[in-house]
């Protein structure tokens, strides 16, 4: 009995030495995590200032390819007609992205409904054809309900130029 108390209190003794650590390791250690953490941090600011090298970017193109296709109309540049021109085709792009934001949102919904479908006709307790049967009246399945989903918008803007200063677009 005494050989068991003995025992049990130097593995309670070794067991604090070893999760001790002197106050050099603790500060090492701190050191760490603060240098670790600054890493982090600098990682995330890259990677947001390279997103908005890509907006500035992608907005740049943008405008150049209305104003090209502005000065193809025959609209002369640093006149009203001609900002008229790009205020209207920047009108027709952005109701563009909100109609692709809101398909695209349609489209997640439908295939978070046929993924559910899907997944139902898996736990089937009713399913005893195997497993190649079960696979392909999921696969139907989730082809059957994806065939109501709305198709992809078109990206295609048709523009003509009217008489004067008018521009009528819209999406082919």
């Amino acid at each position: 009995m005494k050989n068991h108390s003995r025992l049990g209190h130097l593995l309670l003794i070794s067991m604090i030495i070893v999760g001790c650590s002197t106050p050099e390791q603790r500060h090492f250690r701190q050191l760490q995590e603060q240098k670790r953490l600054r890493v982090e941090e600098q990682k995330k600011i890259e990677a947001a200032n390279t997103q908005q090298r890509i907006e500035q970017f992608r907005a740049q193109h943008r405008l150049e390819l209305m104003e090209r296709r502005c000065k193809s109309y025959g609209f002369e540049p640093k006149t009203s007609a001609y900002a008229n021109c790009l205020m209207q085709l920047d009108q027709a792009d952005r109701a563009l992205e909100r109609q692709n934001e809101a398909a695209a949102e349609a489209r997640k919904a439908i295939e978070s409904k046929c993924s559910l479908e899907q997944a139902q006709i898996y736990l089937d307790s009713r399913n005893n054809g195997g497993f190649a049967d079960t696979q392909m009246r999921a696969s139907a399945a989730w082809e059957r309900c994806l065939s109501g989903s709305p198709p992809p918008p078109s990206l295609d803007l048709d523009c003509e130029r009217r008489s004067g200063n008018q521009l009528t677009c819209r999406s082919r």
